[in-house]
């Protein structure tokens, strides 16, 4: 799961590159880029590491059961 979603991130990233160096406007009128792109990626930095931290010990966890 986390690697689909770094991938997607990494996608819209490569995607927005290509459609800039048109000049042409295009990165606002393709679906995949356009809107508000001012946002902060490491604002979901803690959520993400506390979702892999509970991933791991509950990994950790079923290993010990068995």
């Amino acid at each position: 799961m986390f690697f689909g979603e770094i991938l997607c991130l990494v996608m819209f990233n490569i995607l927005y590159k290509i459609y800039s160096r048109r000049s042409d406007g295009s990165e606002d009128a393709n679906i995949f880029t356009k809107g508000n792109r001012s946002f902060n990626r490491f604002l979901l930095f803690i959520p993400a590491m506390c979702d892999m931290t509970a991933t791991s010990l509950m990994y950790i966890g079923l290993n010990l059961t068995i």
